[in-house]
């Protein structure tokens, strides 16, 4: 289902951008779309990969979502080849950093959903954001293989 709100999103952006992003989901296993995804966790890594990566992108742009097990986890890449930026220390707790694409715009959507998938899984769990000016951004959500049993 929230693969689903995620495509719903990236088509209603692709009508104002005149077709400029090329969405593509990749999952290696096809049961891994079975497994539970705390709601709302992944529609802000797909917002904030096109609001901060590809809006300001000259030309076509691409955004996949991969997603793989591994040791009893799951990992889902949200992948642009957007503008990137430099990841700040506060970036996943909340600390409101600026994209330097978006003046003003505090980036809380990635926080939010760290706080939400270590609130259900634990520390051990939630976000990872690898990025660079000019080279887009990779944010990975890391979750154990859930089967539906937080009753979200």
């Amino acid at each position: 289902q929230e693969l689903e709100y995620a495509q719903f999103y990236v088509s209603l952006q692709n009508d104002r951008f005149d077709g400029k992003i090329h969405y593509k989901v990749n999952c290696t296993e096809p049961d891994i779309l079975k497994l539970y995804i705390p709601k709302l966790t992944l529609q802000p890594l797909i917002e904030n990969a096109v609001v901060h990566g590809l809006e300001p992108k000259y030309g076509a742009g691409r955004l996949a979502v991969n997603l793989y097990r591994a040791n009893g986890s799951v990992f889902i890449d949200v992948v642009d080849d957007g503008v990137g930026f430099t990841p700040g220390p506060s970036l996943l707790e909340g600390g409101g950093e600026e994209a330097p694409t978006a003046p003003g715009h505090r980036q809380i959507g990635l926080a939010n959903s760290n706080r939400i998938i270590r609130h259900f899984y634990g520390i051990g769990y939630g976000l990872s954001v690898v990025s660079a000016p000019g080279n887009g951004c990779r944010v990975t959500m890391h979750i154990p293989e859930d089967h539906g049993t937080q009753g979200g």
